[in-house]
């Protein structure tokens, strides 16, 4: 009912409509649609190995899918706070090891009938797909606190419901599948950290070659500039965030190959005196 209520409260207000209309249409931006198709495959052929394993099994879906449109679709859609965070994955593992797993473990522990689980499950992917990228935008702030309180009213209804299920069927909470369930979100998210640090990556080589691509206007010499920065930086996002930090600003000055490889040896000096940005890693940054 509160939902509702609030999504009429939402229509009726002018400034929130305009924010959300803004926000579906970077959710569903063709860039985003292709890497949610890559997500999706990264992620089944996580589920594939655990099965092979036998760890995973048909009646840990539900679980599954919960977790990709939940945990997972956050740190798809908030990823960039790597560039911005050395250590973002560090915090990442720490927060799915901690208190957070227990209360979505009791959540997807039990479920609702099926009639309001088919309401609720695309619901909540919804309000929390929106509200990872809301968050992106300053702009969006009207409806970034529509959905964060939409989804702790959601939230705190299945954690009701889920402990008053776990007092009355106490017996049969301890089990080995309980514990299975229980691990499996930590278990995907850390098996999802590698297909986030090479986004990560992706996005920010991209963010550097557009604007070398801007700023060289030959483009043989911005082709050249480009292959040095990424022989110079490699597979470490601490050198594409030290780049993106520190040396984007510079490329302008960039008129001839030689200016691209002072440039780049002033980098390689720089990265080479500064231990913290030398490597970044999933599990170091």
């Amino acid at each position: 009912m509160w939902l509702a209520i609030a999504s009429i409260f939402a229509l009726l207000n002018s400034n929130i409509r305009v924010a959300i209309v803004s926000v579906a249409r970077a959710f569903f931006a063709r860039p985003i649609l292709i890497a949610w198709g890559c997500m999706a495959g990264y992620v089944a052929v996580v589920v594939f190995v655990l099965y092979a394993i036998g760890y995973w099994d048909l009646r840990l879906t539900k679980d599954t899918l919960t977790w990709f449109a939940g945990p997972a679709m956050v740190l798809f859609l908030s990823q960039r706070k790597a560039h911005e965070d050395p250590a973002y994955f560090k915090n990442t593992v720490m927060k799915v090891l901690g208190f957070t797993v227990i209360i979505e473990f009791a959540v997807n522990l039990y479920v609702f009938p099926f009639l309001i689980e088919m309401f609720l499950v695309p619901l909540s992917v919804l309000i929390v797909a929106l509200l990872a990228v809301s968050t992106t935008n300053p702009e969006f702030e009207p409806s970034t606190r529509l959905f964060r309180s939409a989804l702790n009213v959601l939230g705190l209804v299945l954690l009701s419901y889920t402990l008053v299920m776990i007092a009355f069927h106490f017996s049969s909470f301890a089990t080995q599948d309980t514990l299975r369930a229980f691990t499996l979100p930590a278990t995907l998210t850390i098996a999802f950290i590698p297909f986030v640090y090479v986004l990560t990556l992706y996005s920010g080589y991209e963010d550097i070659f557009v604007r070398a691509g801007i700023w060289i206007t030959d483009n043989e010499l911005a082709r050249y500039t480009r292959r040095q920065i990424l022989l110079a930086c490699g597979f470490s996002l601490g050198r594409v965030r030290m780049f993106m930090k520190d040396y984007t600003r510079k490329l302008p000055t960039v008129r001839s190959k030689d200016d691209a490889k002072r440039l780049i040896s002033e980098f390689r000096g720089s990265s080479e005196s500064s231990p913290g940005e030398r490597l970044s890693t999933p599990s170091s940054s």
